[in-house]
Formats: C-alpha cells, structure tokens, sequence
C-alpha cells in the first residue's frame, strides 16, 4: 500500500490539472466565439505527454510538447527545448501550458516573456501559492521527492501578479485548483495551496 500511495496522489493531481486546464481552454474558445481548435497548444516540461494528451483529449485541440529531455516514447510529439528558448515561432501555439515548471531553477520572468511570444491567446500556468505563514514548509514537505539539487520556490498571490508584470503580461484568470488530494491529506494540502491562472499580454506595453 505504502508504495502505491505516490503514484495515486500523482494520478490525482494530473487529473485535477486536467480537468481545470481544458475547462479553461474551452471557456476561453467559446468566449472569443470563432471556434476554431485547429491551432495546438504547446506543453512546457511535459515528461512523457501524458497530462498534455488527456488536455488535447478534453479540450478537443491538438497538443504539442516541450522538454528539456524529451523521451524515448510520449503521448504527444514532444520537441526538445533548452536555455528557457522554445523552438517555435511566434504565435505558433494557441495556448502555452505551463503546469508545475515555474517553481523550477531558472529564470522564471524569460520563461514567461518566451511562453507569452509563442501562444496566440496566453499561458496558462498551474503552480503552488503561498497564502499564509507556514505555507512553504508544507509545500517544501509536498516536493521533498523532487529530483533537483536546488530547492523550489514558491510564491504569493502579489509575487505572481508582479511577475506578470514584470514579464508584459497581466492575470486575466486565477482559480483554485481543486480535488488535488484525497482526505486527510487535502484538510491540510487542499486548503489553497494549488492555483491555476491565465496570463495574457498587456496591450499598454508596446
């Protein structure tokens, strides 16, 4: 039981990933009113394509990824990326997706500014927030299996508005994500710790 209990919360937290994402999507295409799903939207540090091919699947547009290590075999076509450069041109994407990759090393700002050139209608992120004291001990507990020699960062809901700003862009959405973990651990990781938000360029900076 000990050994299947990881692997449950993942398939847990890719679901509830998910399920915000292609919502998100859908609303969002039926707003602009020209349906149109024929442009894709691009997965940054999508690992095997799994996530991104359930979005594709729900959101009925076709999903591309990008990874710094690209797998053998994935669900998607994934294409390698480096150095925070994704390799597409300009507006190539309808939407970029950035799901948990932020909080990572690097320079989160020209991860943005890149993500915001290549989708059409925005990036769409899903990470973990900081509301309250303590919060980053309990995060820091949820990532302790994460294969990385530097910690990761999280960061407040005014640090996320700032940092959109920062990189031309502005918070046009923002939600809580939801159902991302069974009781009893969600009495204590579910409170507000996991957000999703839509980022779209600021039409006031040239």
């Amino acid at each position: 039981m000990t050994t299947r209990r990881p692997r449950v919360e993942t398939d847990r937290r890719a679901r509830a990933i998910v399920a915000s994402v292609s919502r998100i999507m859908r609303l969002r295409d039926h707003m602009r009113g020209d349906g149109t799903t024929a442009r894709p939207f691009v997965m940054v540090g999508c690992g095997d394509g799994r996530v991104a091919a359930l979005v594709s699947a729900r959101a009925a547009r076709v999903a591309l990824g990008a990874d710094a290590a690209p797998p053998a075999r994935a669900s998607v076509p994934v294409v390698a990326c480096a150095d925070q450069r994704l390799p597409f041109p300009d507006g190539a994407a309808a939407y970029v997706l950035l799901a948990d990759v932020l909080r990572r090393p690097g320079d989160p700002v020209t991860l943005l500014r890149e993500a915001l050139r290549v989708g059409r209608h925005g990036v769409i992120l899903t990470d973990r927030l900081v509301k309250s004291r303590g919060d980053r001990l309990l995060l820091r507990a949820l990532d302790l299996g994460a294969s990385s020699a530097h910690p990761p960062r999280y960061w407040t809901e005014r640090q996320w508005w700032e940092m959109a700003e920062r990189a031309g862009a502005q918070v046009t959405h923002w939600e809580r994500l939801r159902d991302i973990y069974a009781p009893p651990a969600s009495w204590v990781f579910g409170r507000h710790l996991h957000v999703a938000m839509v980022l779209e360029r600021d039409p006031a900076i040239a």
